[in-house]
């Protein structure tokens, strides 16, 4: 009969061999799980990407198609649907935009931090569902046009008041006529042919966008009074 210290060392070392069979195995799997990982997580995000795109569908046709398109292509508005424009842009620009707007224009703040109607979950799928167009995109130089808006064409929002150029009565004395027709032509509008989708890239990283020049109509020099552009002239006539 084996002693006590036979049996207890002939358990130790069938120990220390399960433990270094173990350890071969763990050492072995490391490499094959490093190497799929990867794959495999970028499976998962693809799979991700496409259900917040199915669910960004159902938004797109409520809240965007009818001045987008059903599928970007464009009504009154820039298409989105196109090369140009998907490949000029980033998901932060967009994500941005569709949460404040642009302002000075129709485009609104979608997201409800800036009063709109949408989460940011919600928005975050308007943008999968714009960003799966990319791989089939046409290819659309004129992606900044709007289709269906005759040459000249305002909508309601950005025409000036009936009798604008017949009543100069109605102006201020200070020669406010210039830039009373600056605020009301010259800022795009979402659904109008003033539109510029293209503000979309001059975004800062920060999701910020300069538009003091657009939110301005007309210079003024520092001391409150317009420069020289043919309002000194008005003012002094008055």
């Amino acid at each position: 009969m084996p002693s006590k210290d036979t049996q207890l060392e002939h358990r130790t070392n069938s120990w220390m061999i399960a433990g270094l069979v173990l350890m071969v195995i763990g050492l072995l799997a490391f490499p094959i799980y490093r190497f799929s990982e990867p794959a495999a997580r970028a499976a998962a995000d693809e799979t991700a990407q496409s259900n917040l795109a199915l669910a960004g569908e159902a938004l797109w046709s409520a809240t965007c198609a009818s001045c987008h398109g059903s599928y970007g292509q464009g009504v009154d508005a820039p298409a989105l649907n196109s090369t140009q424009f998907l490949t000029i842009v980033s998901d932060e620009q967009i994500f941005s935009i569709a949460s404040s707007g642009i302002p000075g224009t129709e485009m609104s703040a979608y997201s409800q931090q800036f009063g709109g109607p949408l989460t940011e979950e919600q928005i975050a799928s308007l943008v999968a569902c714009v960003r799966s167009w990319e791989k089939t995109a046409p290819d659309r130089p004129d992606w900044r046009d709007m289709l269906n808006v005759p040459a000249g064409a305002h909508n309601d929002s950005t025409d000036a008041p009936a009798g604008h150029d017949e009543a100069p009565a109605d102006h201020d004395e200070d020669g406010a006529e210039d830039h009373d027709e600056a605020a009301t032509t010259d800022g795009p509008a979402a659904c109008g042919p003033g539109y510029d989708i293209a503000a979309f890239a001059d975004h800062d990283a920060d999701g910020t966008a300069d538009h003091a020049e657009d939110a301005t109509p007309g210079d003024h020099a520092e001391d409150g009074d317009p420069d020289a552009d043919g309002h000194d002239e008005t003012t002094a006539t008055h």
